[in-house]
């Protein structure tokens, strides 16, 4: 998953929904991620420039499913990002379902569409449980 923050990261965890983290960035992202106290409860951390992979590249997103839950089907995962390229492509050429987090924009990319539009990553709830 991208953009979560610790709230919900801990409700996510509380009611036994696993989560990780795909990020593109330098080592730097690591330490940010440990830094917040995320890299404890997320199951997986995917650093693009550790894993010499950069979103939208399906594999990063295949590495982290097979981090975050093993054996489960590309598309029982939702991938939560902001980034329509990088996040909401990529996780669909990946088989996810995917979440954008619009932030009050508009979706410009016309060849894919994300399954659910969030305006907060507060909403997640109401998506998961739906």
């Amino acid at each position: 998953m991208g953009s979560v923050d610790s709230i919900n990261s801990r409700s996510l965890n509380k009611i036994g929904v696993p989560w990780g983290i795909v990020t593109n960035g330098s080592p730097i992202q690591q330490t940010v991620v440990e830094n917040l106290g995320m890299y404890r409860e997320a199951s997986a951390v995917v650093v693009s420039s550790l894993v010499e992979l950069r979103k939208p590249d399906k594999r990063i997103f295949e590495l982290a499913m097979s981090l975050v839950a093993g054996e489960l089907s590309a598309d029982k995962f939702l991938f939560v990002g902001d980034n329509p390229t990088a996040d909401i492509v990529g996780a669909s050429e990946a088989g996810n379902k995917t979440a954008w987090l619009s932030r009050c924009r508009e979706w410009a990319v016309g060849n894919c569409n994300p399954d659910v539009v969030i305006e907060s990553v507060g909403e997640l709830a109401g998506v998961i449980s739906a």
